[in-house]
């Protein structure tokens, strides 16, 4: 038992510089995905001056939204309407 819990220690010491190096050149390169940050409609704004509440990946924080639209206004389903036949049956007519 001693010996597992020292290789992983060993294991976990070796790969701290590792981690710690690719940290650094991973913020300093610009990201190639546009992360979709979407308004989100609240009665109050608890934000800081010149921010709104903003939704991405479920998280809802203060930011600017780089959408048009809200996210609850994309996902929200279309009304269904019930279809109705159009009868063209003169007056006095069987089977209409």
């Amino acid at each position: 038992m001693l010996r597992i819990l020292s290789v992983a220690a060993a294991l976990s010491i070796a790969a701290l510089p590792v981690s710690a190096g690719g940290s650094k050149q991973y913020h300093a390169q610009k990201s190639q995905v546009d992360v979709p940050v979407w308004s989100y409609a609240a009665r109050a704004n608890y934000c800081p001056g010149g921010l709104q509440p903003v939704t991405s990946g479920g998280a809802i924080s203060c930011g600017a939204p780089n959408q048009s639209v809200t996210y609850q206004k994309v996902k929200a389903h279309g009304h269904g309407y019930r279809v109705r036949r159009a009868y063209n049956c003169p007056p006095g007519q069987k089977g209409c």
